[in-house]
């Protein structure tokens, strides 16, 4: 019979022989293990590797990251600067400054306006180049019905209704647009780069809305906070806008229903917040007036009184404006030398625009000698002259200054800067962002006839100063800085009339980002 008995050193040896092999088992599992993490992990960094090169593909450039060793290597050859304590604590421009020049100033024009009314202020807005536009008309005013030098046009007229028809273009260019993505390009700067209330604008701009609209005295249809500070009613407006273009991208509706929901149902209260804002403009109006006394630039010595009644706008425009400076027979020349821009050519920008139905924004490229020497005519034959340049760069406030030879910004720190107008442009170091009235120019006598300085009449108000009001403007920084000057088409050779003529309503047609677009976007 067989026996089930086992003996206790049998049984201790084959538990060892059982631990042994737990334990070698379970050391083949761990070496396993770290095989497979080692495997696991190798194939994750390698993901990981290959996430962050597709990352970097498509984000960052091809270069190795800044190292330590880079910093250390601009440490050693960082050049001790004498003033690089001053630099700490006061402005650049301050530092920069050419002492020689400054002291040398001197605010004398050859040829100057007859008259140069005192200085208007835009406030906290984006309006210059409406600004602008109505100094150049009320200068006739002034000297024609022999009023006083602070007699000014409605800014808040033209800014109420360019709000609205802004409005009514963004709206319909929606539209247009909505089947193309939100990231393209014409619909990305539109919504997000430049908002369609921005308060910056052009000449072709102010051109459009003074034909439509007309214009009436600063006396009947004042300022409001919202006109001097645009700001919170650009954004409210803008909100309304959002809200609007998100519907009609979004809409299942067709073109026709959306364009009359446009008209019908969103302008009414687009309409309704320009109302709430600024109040509305006046459709006829009474304009009573006091005739300058001997003091032009007194506001209580006064003359003749006068009353007019029954006037509307357009008929006030008509009678006071366009016969001594009508916008129709304005030229914007534009001077812009980059590669791609050719010479005695007139330009435009696509889906650039503010009002739905009015002549296209177009600029006439020409060469800079034929734009000053058209200034320099205007100012003879008595007439301002708009114009666009990029005003925060060489200025000096305090001597109320527009020099490039004023500062010396490479000699402070130490390296030279980009000064290619074309360079600049390309780049985005410089463009226009402010515009003005040319209402003097210094130059010297014939057969040379070498421009000097240029006077320009602001619209920042005035302050203490020699010129209250008023910039002086260098003629190396209107080289270098102004873009565009608008004169009266019969100054200019019969040739380029002849070209500008046979060109303004066919322009060459840039992209929708081109640098040349509003002046001072805000």
């Amino acid at each position: 019979m067989n026996s089930f008995k086992t003996s206790k050193s049998s049984t201790r040896t084959t538990r060892n022989s059982r631990a042994h092999s737990t334990h070698s088992t379970i050391k083949n599992i761990r070496k396993d293990a770290e095989k497979m993490s080692a495997a696991f992990q190798a194939v994750t960094e390698n993901i990981a590797t290959r996430r962050i090169e597709a990352f970097e593909a498509r984000t960052a450039p091809k270069a190795e990251a800044l190292s330590d060793g880079d910093l250390k290597k601009y440490h050693e050859s960082y050049r001790e600067n004498p003033v690089a304590n001053a630099l700490a604590t006061l402005p650049a421009s301050y530092l920069a400054e050419n002492r020689s020049v400054l002291q040398e100033m001197n605010y004398t024009y050859s040829n100057i306006l007859p008259r140069c009314p005192g200085a208007t202020s835009q406030s906290n807005s984006g309006r210059c180049w409406m600004f602008a536009a109505l100094n150049a008309m009320r200068f006739y005013i002034i000297k024609n019905l022999n009023l006083n030098d602070y007699f000014e046009l409605s800014e808040a007229y033209l800014f109420f209704y360019d709000k609205i028809e802004r409005s009514m273009f963004f709206l319909e260019k929606m539209l247009e647009l909505r089947g193309r993505p939100l990231t393209d390009p014409v619909v990305f700067g539109m919504t997000r780069v430049s908002r369609p209330v921005d308060d910056g604008g052009t000449f072709g701009f102010f051109r459009n809305l003074i034909e439509k609209y007309g214009i009436v005295p600063k006396s009947c249809y004042g300022e409001s906070f919202n006109t001097q500070c645009s700001e919170e009613m650009n954004e409210i407006l803008w909100s309304k806008l959002g809200q609007f273009a998100h519907f009609i991208r979004t809409s299942g509706k067709s073109e026709a229903s959306l364009r009359k929901q446009i008209r019908s149902e969103m302008m009414p209260e687009i309409y309704s917040l320009m109302v709430r804002f600024l109040g509305e403009p006046p459709q006829t109006f009474t304009w009573s007036y006091h005739e300058s006394g001997d003091n032009v630039e007194s506001v209580r010595e006064k003359g003749t009184f006068h009353r007019l009644t029954d006037l509307t706008p357009r008929g006030f425009y008509e009678t006071y404006v366009v016969p001594y400076y009508n916008p129709q027979d304005k030229v914007v020349l534009r001077h812009d030398p980059r590669k791609n821009i050719k010479l005695n050519t007139v330009y435009s920008s696509e889906h650039h625009g503010h009002m739905v139905g009015a002549p296209p924004n177009v600029d006439f490229n020409v060469d800079l000698a034929v734009i000053k020497t058209a200034v320099s005519d205007s100012i003879s034959s008595e007439q301002p002259v708009w114009f666009a340049c990029d005003v925060g760069k060489d200025f000096n406030p305090e001597y109320s200054l527009l020099s490039t030879e004023a500062f010396n910004y490479a000699g402070l720190f130490q390296t030279d800067f980009l000064t290619d107008k074309a360079a600049m442009l390309d780049i985005g170091l410089s463009g226009a962002t402010h515009a003005m009235l040319i209402v003097g120019v210094d130059q010297t006598e014939k057969p040379d006839q070498t421009y000097v300085k240029w006077r320009v009449e602001n619209s920042w108000g005035e302050w203490p100063g020699e010129d209250p009001g008023y910039l002086q403007m260098s003629d190396a920084w209107f080289d270098r800085y102004v873009y565009e000057a608008v004169v009266s088409l019969d100054l200019l050779p019969e040739e380029l009339q002849k070209i500008y003529l046979e060109n303004q309503y066919k322009p060459v047609y840039l992209d929708y980002n081109d640098p040349f677009g509003a002046v001072a976007v805000k």
